[in-house]
């Protein structure tokens, strides 16, 4: 009886750690910007307070895993957490590929006040 206990605990743990998480972040503001250096347009993404402290706690537990940020279902970026992320502000830059397809312009219409992003820490 405690060997079907122990595989059962061992059942239920394996799927705990294997459930994603998500949060889901309020917006209060986006806009584009431009480096020059690149010359890439990116988006710089403020937060709301709420939102801020949501992102905080939901990274403070993640540094050294990856998250991912997204709007709607665009992956916005998928960075590992090196610290707790506790500003109240992203910049997101587009990549290789732009925003799923989208240009800066277009994700920051996306992201206009009042919107949120989503952030969880499985694909």
């Amino acid at each position: 009886m405690r060997v079907i206990g122990l595989i059962a605990g061992f059942a239920l743990m394996c799927s705990v750690a294997a459930h994603a998480e998500t949060v889901r972040i309020p917006v209060q503001s986006a806009a584009v910007g431009h480096d020059d250096v690149t010359n890439q347009d990116f988006v710089d993404v403020k937060l709301t307070s709420d939102g801020q402290r949501n992102l905080a706690a939901f990274t403070r537990d993640r540094v050294g895993k990856m998250i991912h940020i997204r709007a709607d279902d665009v992956i916005l970026a998928s960075p590992t957490v090196m610290s707790p992320i506790e500003g109240g502000a992203l910049r997101l830059s587009p990549g290789a590929t732009g925003f799923g397809g989208m240009s800066a312009q277009e994700m920051v219409k996306r992201l206009s006040t009042g919107s949120t992003i989503d952030v969880s820490d499985g694909k």
